[in-house]
């Protein structure tokens, strides 16, 4: 649940960006009134650009509710709730369910309106039902969102059994920050940090940049995680390399890391920054410095992507099985192009 709500008249960023950055909250184009390719339209109320939340009506979809209000609140954002539904029936049956789908969309809404008052009266909601996938629908509404928000999984037992299909691919096709809020695991609060993992690419500095910006706004700590494994350590199998090679291996990602960091303690000096640099599979890394944070903050694709492959093989283990909300960021030149 949120905090007492405390009004703010503005926007509250207090790291600014970098020339091109990528912090959350940064000035994208305008798409008010585009249509994408499968014909939808995108009509949003001029003004900020909202936290957009997909809502069906589920325990993890209430979660995502909670999150995405907190979220709005703390930097005064329009809250715009997003429901979807598809029916895969004859013309002559869809005509008589549609009124039935329309009303369970409509309690499915004001039911998720209710729940964010109760957190924040004042937050400015917008509802909206789509006639279409929920994860079109999302991706669509991302041209015009400042982030978008989602449950792990959905009311579906397929959402179930694939780990939130919804969720992996609007995280994949994105056009802005993603959230996917997962269930609290028993026994994992602590102290309250943000948690980012990077590994020298383009997608993990913009990472930072959102992961930075989010701890400042949360008034915690951030920690910076830099996992490494290879199997060749300059032409040499690393496993019979000398132990001076390891050495100064290590010194480099050692370095990388705190490259990563540089500049951020100047831009935001109330937020405290730890790095971690630890040999093992990156994802693993993740999941585990990530217990009990605020949030895990990943790029969309990292250091051996494949252009096609627009989740990275970390980003979509995270997602599966990180124990709190993960952000998935892409790069700047990425958003609104794809």
């Amino acid at each position: 649940m949120a905090p007492p709500y405390k009004p703010v008249k503005r926007d509250q960023r207090p790291c600014p960006s970098d020339e091109g950055g990528g912090t959350l909250g940064s000035s994208r184009s305008s798409h008010k009134g585009r249509k994408d390719s499968g014909g939808l339209t995108i009509s949003w109320t001029p003004g900020p650009e909202p936290i957009v939340v997909g809502v069906d009506g589920s325990q993890s979809s209430d979660l995502a509710v909670d999150w995405a209000t907190d979220e709005a609140t703390r930097r005064n954002l329009p809250l715009h709730l997003l429901n979807a539904w598809s029916a895969d029936f004859s013309a002559e049956l869809i005509g008589s369910l549609l009124p039935v789908f329309e009303r369970e969309s409509s309690d499915t809404l004001q039911a998720a309106a209710d729940r964010a008052r109760a957190i924040n009266p004042e937050v400015r909601i917008t509802p909206r039902s789509e006639r279409v996938g929920s994860a079109a629908a999302l991706v669509n509404a991302s041209l015009q969102a400042d982030t978008v928000v989602l449950g792990s999984h959905g009311v579906g037992a397929v959402e179930r059994v694939f780990a939130g299909s919804t969720s992996m691919q609007v995280a994949a096709h994105a056009h802005c920050p993603v959230v996917v809020v997962r269930e609290a695991r028993d026994g994992q609060a602590g102290v309250r940090h943000v948690v980012v993992g990077i590994d020298g690419s383009a997608a993990s500095m913009e990472a930072v940049a959102y992961a930075v910006t989010q701890a400042a706004q949360r008034g915690c700590a951030l920690t910076v995680v830099h996992a490494w494994e290879v199997g060749l350590v300059e032409g040499t199998m690393a496993l019979n390399a000398p132990i001076e090679v390891w050495e100064g291996f290590e010194d480099e990602r050692v370095a990388m890391t705190a490259e990563a960091v540089a500049g951020w303690a100047e831009k935001c000096p109330e937020v405290k920054i730890h790095t971690k640099v630890v040999r093992g599979r990156p994802a693993a890394a993740l999941v585990e410095a990530s217990a009990g944070a605020d949030l895990l903050v990943v790029g969309c694709r990292g250091h051996g992507g494949f252009l096609g492959l627009l989740l990275g093989s970390v980003s979509r283990a995270v997602l599966q099985l990180a124990p709190c909300p993960v952000a998935v960021v892409r790069p700047s030149h990425d958003r609104r192009t794809s």
